[in-house]
């Protein structure tokens, strides 16, 4: 798997991702933001790690020209610890947000779901599925409600993806994390809560009093229709 880190520090104060080196993965690349050149990346490119040092408004350009030139993954590294930084970084288009510090395994497994095939409950035998007011199609990654497109994230995706391939059944929170990042769940849900506050805000008519992605209070989530 070939991954390009973008920094936006200093070259002198970068972190080392030297642990992706190895028979999974490769850096093929490691850029200075302000020194990138967008029309040399390389379309090999797999996946694409953003070390953020903090996200402002111009970081939503820098993500928008990025994506322009190449549109992969974008899993980014924040070094301020609060919900508004992750909100704010997946509004401006990145997919993932880990926080530094991190191990190496959890940060490997936020790989590895970002770039798998989303195959998670393929018992469906139809690639798509009418739940209500929602429109979800397994194969095209692509949602509606009643009849409009609504861009999700690729872990926004997966949560609808998981919870509506099972209506009324309720997952709990450590399942639900599980699943998502293939790893033990240790942050008492706060990014899967940030996941779904931002998936409710986009499917919900009333995000407030949702209709289909429900609470459990103490236990999980689950989808009705």
């Amino acid at each position: 798997m070939n991954i390009l880190i973008i920094d936006e520090f200093e070259p002198n104060d970068a972190m080392s991702f030297d642990f992706l080196n190895n028979e999974h993965f490769t850096i093929i690349d490691r850029v200075f933001a302000k020194n990138l050149n967008f029309s040399s990346l390389k379309p090999n490119l797999d996946l694409i790690v953003l070390n953020l040092s903090d996200v402002r408004d111009y970081s939503g350009q820098f993500i928008r020209k990025l994506k322009t030139f190449i549109n992969k993954p974008l899993l980014g590294v924040l070094h301020v610890i609060n919900d508004a930084q992750i909100s704010l970084a997946q509004a401006l288009g990145v997919d993932d947000c880990v926080y530094f510090p991190f191990s190496p395994i959890e940060f490997t497994a936020r790989i590895k779901s970002l770039t798998r095939h989303l195959s998670v409950n393929q018992s469906t035998t139809s690639p798509l599925m009418q739940l209500g007011s929602i429109e979800i199609n397994m194969d095209k990654y692509e949602v509606k409600r009643d009849g409009v497109s609504i861009p999700l994230t690729r872990t926004e995706f997966m949560i609808l993806k998981i919870l509506a391939s099972n209506p009324e059944k309720v997952f709990l929170k450590e399942e639900l994390y599980q699943k998502l990042w293939n790893d033990t769940y240790y942050d008492n849900g706060n990014a899967l809560n940030v996941h779904i506050r931002r998936l409710r805000k986009k499917i919900e008519k009333n995000p407030e009093q949702p209709d289909h992605i429900i609470t459990k209070w103490g236990i999980g989530y689950k989808f009705e229709s």
